[in-house]
């Protein structure tokens, strides 16, 4: 014998939805959780209980982003590691470790900005918000490495130039570039904010504003730290201690070499020039594009909330009531707001009959108090809308 205890309350209202939260009905239901699950009365034998209540669904997503704050954090040193490594090169003089962990110390600091803002300005985050400091990370990384990319170019040309002059002309070079991509991203998430999905909204509002103030950081706090490392290369001072270098030290040769430029110049482009890459490149592109197209074809759409949750309670629950009532489907609610029932009787009449005649809802299960108000009118006293 199996037995499931569904519990929603209609004042709990879900941060998925970007609204607050009913602090009684949460703990409430809290209560009920240990109740079904931590109870020390003995079961029957045969007996099974599957419970759910309305904070399980965001008690299961928030228990896997959770899961993967160990990874979360390793991939956040992960990242620390590859962008002091690859801003300089592998020698006492040339390398930039307190750059990379600064560009890093930038991130953190734009995201708990973001965050701050968006919170004063009384839009409240969700379980999705968790992804925005790994777009945050790409997006600052990338533009401290074009940035660095820029003023190893203006050291190659040779040029004597002070330190303010050699990084003014990396800016001048990579200004533009930095622009136009944050802009571009800002301009995409300002599209993705758009949207009616609250949760959705809320996360392209946060991460909008992410980007335009790791912009703002990367000018204001990277540039200046990289304006300090140049001093620090001009004075021959090791890269971590900050100590005078002998007079007599040389770089070795070995770190001078940079592999992925290397590849790309002896490799990759020598052959993109030659015409067989060319008809080659030309034939894979648009195979690719008939085969992404092939597949929007068959495009469709979906949706299932075990995706989101890892195994527990709440996937156990979803897979019985799937399993044991298959015909019941998923239930949703939807509310009006301030509405002349009498004047707009006909428009919420249509609106019943689309919704009965929406695919995938099962016949007659569509249920709307105004309807039934209607026809009970129109069978004991003969009215007629």
């Amino acid at each position: 014998m199996k037995f499931l205890v569904p519990v929603s309350d209609n004042f709990t209202l879900i941060t998925l939805c970007m609204l607050m939260i009913d602090p009684v009905a949460h703990v409430w239901e809290k209560k009920f959780i240990e109740a079904v699950f931590h109870s020390k009365l003995h079961k029957p034998h045969g007996i099974y209980i599957y419970a759910f209540a309305t904070r399980s669904f965001r008690d299961g997503i928030s228990e896997m982003l959770y899961d993967n704050a160990l990874y979360f954090v390793l991939g956040f040193a992960l990242v620390t590691i590859y962008v002091s490594i690859n801003l300089g090169r592998c020698n006492f003089l040339q390398q930039r470790v307190y750059l990379g962990l600064a560009a890093v110390f930038s991130i953190i600091l734009t995201v708990l900005s973001a965050i701050g803002l968006c919170l004063y300005l009384g839009i409240l985050p969700g379980e999705l918000h968790n992804l925005m400091p790994f777009l945050i990370l790409g997006i600052g990384i990338d533009d401290t490495l074009v940035i660095v990319q820029c003023l190893e170019m203006v050291l190659v040309g040779g040029e004597t130039l002070t330190v303010e002059e050699r990084v003014g002309e990396a800016l001048k070079r990579a200004g533009v570039s930095i622009t136009i991509t944050s802009l571009t991203d800002i301009f995409a998430f300002c599209m993705g904010a758009t949207t009616k999905i609250p949760m959705l909204r809320s996360f392209c509002i946060y991460t909008a504003v992410g980007i335009f103030i790791v912009y703002v950081m990367t000018l204001i706090f990277i540039v200046p730290i990289l304006s300090l490392d140049e001093k620090r290369r001009d004075s021959r001072r090791e890269s971590c201690l900050c100590i005078p270098l002998p007079d007599d030290y040389k770089t070795s040769s070995c770190s001078q070499n940079l592999l992925l430029n290397s590849f790309f110049d002896r490799i990759v482009g020598p052959v993109l020039v030659k015409t067989p890459a060319k008809v080659v490149v030309v034939i894979l592109t648009m195979g690719l594009l008939g085969l992404n197209c092939w597949g929007m074809s068959g495009l469709k759409l979906d949706f299932d909330r075990t995706w989101y949750l890892g195994p527990g309670y709440q996937r156990d629950f979803l897979s019985a009531l799937r399993n044991l009532f298959p015909e019941s489907g998923y239930r949703a609610e939807f509310y009006l707001g301030n509405v002349d029932y009498f004047k707009e009787r006909v428009a919420l009449e249509e609106l019943y009959t689309r919704m009965s005649a929406l695919p995938g809802l099962k016949d007659r299960s569509v249920k709307f108090w105004y309807h039934s108000f209607l026809e009970y009118l129109q069978k004991e006293n003969g009215m007629s809308f």
